[in-house]
């Protein structure tokens, strides 16, 4: 499932971590994806497959569950205001068998464009 979740770059961290913390770690890499999507589709109607944005976890990330921050950045057109290279942060934390992730997106013209044609809709 890592590979196919997972770019590269992303496995390469996930193994550079002591095993013991790998398993939260993909977790919170896969939550934090998911949140990307659910931020970015519903303005846009396009499709991110998991491949289609990076995760990178910053060095506040406390692999006992405790949470940090991430940064993301998209590597496909995702629809108006959300050009490749378009990036942002996240934050995600653990709580028992849970993981949450969340991230923010910084409004800029075009995007909010695209959210006042949403909250029209």
């Amino acid at each position: 499932l890592s590979k196919r979740v997972c770019r590269p770059e992303e496995q390469a961290a996930l193994t550079a971590l002591p095993e013991a913390a790998q398993p939260l770690a993909f977790t919170a890499l896969f939550a934090a994806k998911e949140s990307i999507y659910k931020a970015v589709n519903p303005l846009t109607g396009i499709y991110l497959g998991f491949q289609d944005a990076t995760v990178i976890f910053g060095p506040d990330g406390d692999w006992s569950g405790n949470g940090g921050t991430f940064s993301w950045m998209l590597h496909k057109e995702s629809g108006p205001g959300f050009p490749p290279g378009t990036s942002g942060q996240g934050a995600w934390r653990g709580e028992g068998e849970w993981v949450v992730a969340g991230v923010w997106i910084a409004a800029s013209a075009s995007r909010i464009a695209v959210m006042s044609r949403c909250l029209r809709s």
